[in-house]
């Protein structure tokens, strides 16, 4: 067993929030992810659910890359960008309406990586490389 406790990189965490900043980009720290499995949108009651439970964002990515990423003492991290309210607002949104919003997202991703790339450095102080030293077999 390996702890995914903190299933992201605090480093790449702390390159993402200076490179954004610096660009003006809107970004949301200290969110709470909820993932479910996909492909599909959640039911009323589910999203009602999420939501009570203090989820910021609900989404069908980082399980099981972030568990994966561990065991592989890999750095990790995601930039995840809304592209709807799930079923929390007035009309449930349609997989068109997700497309379109994700195109428009992309090229802010882009940015992001294109910016964050050259800051990562070839010695981490992170502990990623050695999540495997409290792990039990």
């Amino acid at each position: 067993h390996i702890s995914v406790a903190d299933p992201f990189c605090p480093e790449l965490q702390n390159i993402i929030l200076e490179v954004t900043k610096k660009q003006g980009i809107q970004i949301h720290e200290d969110c709470t992810y909820v993932c479910i499995e996909g492909p599909r949108f959640s039911t009323k009651a589910e999203s009602r659910f999420f939501r009570t439970t203090g989820a910021d964002i609900i989404g069908m990515t980082l399980v099981p890359e972030c568990q994966l990423a561990r065991e592989a003492q890999i750095c990790y991290v995601s930039i995840s960008t809304v592209t709807d309210y799930d079923v929390w607002a007035e009309k449930p949104v349609t997989a068109k309406e997700v497309m379109e919003t994700l195109a428009k997202n992309v090229e802010t991703t882009k940015k992001i990586l294109m910016l964050m790339i050259d800051q990562i450095p070839e010695k981490k102080s992170c502990s990623c490389e050695k999540a495997l030293e409290e792990a039990e077999f």
